[in-house]
């Protein structure tokens, strides 16, 4: 990264260095992690942004089907017909 071109993105107002550290902390996360798979990368990923976005909960499956069933409001609540 060219720290002196564009550092701050005008649109977005997101620095070069926000993003690296997101990064890092991202990589060194699923380092520990013991067999971790790269084919699931993205999904690895998407939890990790998922996490800082909504930070740590001792809910985080309740916090997942909650925002599920915001971003899907027309899939059918639990135990009800599919038809």
């Amino acid at each position: 990264v060219n720290h002196r071109l564009n550092w701050v993105n005008s649109v977005t107002g997101i620095h070069t260095q926000t993003i690296e550290c997101l990064w890092k902390n991202a990589k060194a996360k699923y380092k520990r992690m013991c067999a971790t798979n790269r084919q699931l990368l993205q999904s690895y990923l998407l939890e990790f942004l998922w996490g800082k976005r909504y930070g740590a909960t001792r809910e985080v499956f309740h916090e997942i089907m909650t925002h599920n069933r915001e971003s899907y409001p027309d899939l059918p609540e639990v135990g009800q017909s599919h038809c």
